[in-house]
């Protein structure tokens, strides 16, 4: 975190989101978190982590807690990044830049020919690779699919004669 300039722990009442309709708790309640933060932390770009919202939630929409502790770092542009102080101390920052590094150094395109492909398990493009033993080949799949469905008996309706079959006399 050498990119961080202030780090708190703040425990934020909850009392006011509690007033006004039920089913209005929750949400206000993260209006809540993100106003006290921009007034204390000073700053207007407050990013919540999933982890609180999932704090707030998790007894229903409801019945929020009455106070809830955060954790609260502000960096030097002056975004501010919440999560619940108990989690380890990466921040979202941090996993987003790890994610698009792991996905810059995967190669866009697996090598199709060559000795790459050789080494990893797959066959060149040219040519068709033949079915393993015991499986037919989709072509013969779906001529047997197509078979079945014509060569099926014809059922009765559900009409009066259907019922009828069963009644004599």
């Amino acid at each position: 975190m050498v990119d961080a300039e202030l780090e708190r722990i703040y425990t934020i009442p909850l009392r006011e989101p509690k007033q006004g309709k039920r089913s209005h708790r929750a949400p206000r309640a993260l209006t809540a978190i993100r106003a006290y933060l921009a007034r204390h932390m000073k700053s207007e770009k407050v990013w919540i982590d999933a982890a609180v919202n999932e704090k707030l939630w998790e007894r229903g929409k409801f019945r929020i807690p009455s106070k809830i502790r955060v954790r609260a770092i502000k960096f030097q542009d002056g975004v501010v990044e919440v999560s619940l102080p108990e989690e380890e101390a990466t921040n979202l920052r941090q996993q987003l830049k790890a994610k698009r590094d792991a996905a810059a150094s995967e190669a866009i395109l697996a090598p199709t020919e060559g000795p790459e492909a050789a080494e990893e398990g797959k066959a060149p493009e040219s040519g068709a690779t033949p079915a393993p033993e015991g499986k037919p080949t989709e072509e013969e799949a779906v001529e047997k699919k197509a078979e079945s469905v014509t060569t099926q008996p014809e059922q009765k309706g559900k009409g009066h004669e259907a019922g009828d079959a069963g009644k004599q006399g």
